[in-house]
């Protein structure tokens, strides 16, 4: 009897544990498409006064579209750090 309450346990804890996973897991996903979809908004036409802004010696939209693959990077390593 004991060993089926222990199992029983031990999956409520796999549920509980897969879902605090998928949540953060979501979120940074959530977090790369925005800030994805940002530097694309960034690079049209109607934002072309912001993305030319001096940033570190270039302009800002080129800037932040040099930035996503670092961020994704970056994400990725959360994830697989989080998720062990």
């Amino acid at each position: 009897m004991s060993e089926s309450k222990t199992m029983t346990e031990t999956l409520k804890l796999d549920q509980k544990n897969f879902r605090r996973r998928a949540k953060i897991g979501f979120g940074l996903f959530i977090i790369f498409f925005v800030f994805y979809i940002g530097c694309a908004v960034i690079q049209t036409p109607g934002f072309q006064a912001f993305a030319s802004i001096p940033f570190l010696g270039m302009p800002l939209g080129f800037f932040l579209s040099m930035c996503i693959f670092p961020v994704s990077w970056i994400i990725l390593i959360i994830f697989f750090l989080i998720w062990r």
